[in-house]
């Protein structure tokens, strides 16, 4: 079983790559629309925390990344991973959505998702901040992080932010 699961690794990894790679596009892009919307005065205060939202997909495409890893561990016949990033914007708010098709999380951990140092891996692997700091930063931001999953099946993370104005005068 390792053995598939090394010759699929670099697939994954790649795959997973690929799409931060368009997450990273997709902040570019979103910063863009949020500067052609509105004044760049008021733009500068989100393009001068890029670097938070850079924590914020690069913890998504691990999250992903381990669901797939953990999913083709337990399953031998699993070798369509897959992860998918939509984005959109409005008026008022830009949304980002990464989708992944790993092995899902129950009721009971995702009721924990978010809690500081809740972690389901190894001592070695993580230390149960990274939702934690995502959920902080989209707040910061005066957004919304919500995750979905159903077990067997995947899960979705979907990240709502708002357009800030700044008063004219």
């Amino acid at each position: 079983m390792s053995l598939q699961i090394g010759e699929h690794h670099a697939k994954l990894e790649a795959h997973v790559l690929a799409r931060t790679s368009e997450l990273n596009e997709a902040n570019a892009t979103l910063l863009s629309e949020i500067s052609e919307r509105q004044d760049a005065e008021a733009a500068r205060p989100m393009a001068e925390q890029a670097d938070r939202m850079v924590h914020i997909f690069q913890h998504v495409r691990m999250f992903a990344r381990d669901a797939l890893e953990d999913r083709m561990a337990a399953d031998e016949a699993f070798t369509d991973a897959q992860v998918a990033l939509m984005t959109g914007a409005t008026e008022k708010s830009v949304h980002i959505k990464v989708q992944d098709n790993g092995g899902g999380i129950t009721e009971d951990i995702l009721a924990k998702i978010f809690d500081p140092f809740f972690t389901t891996k190894d001592p070695d692997k993580g230390t149960g901040l990274g939702m934690s700091i995502c959920l902080s930063i989209v707040e910061d931001f005066g957004g919304k992080l919500q995750v979905d999953s159903t077990p067997g099946i995947g899960t979705t993370v979907r990240i709502d932010l708002p357009i800030q104005k700044t008063d004219p005068s």
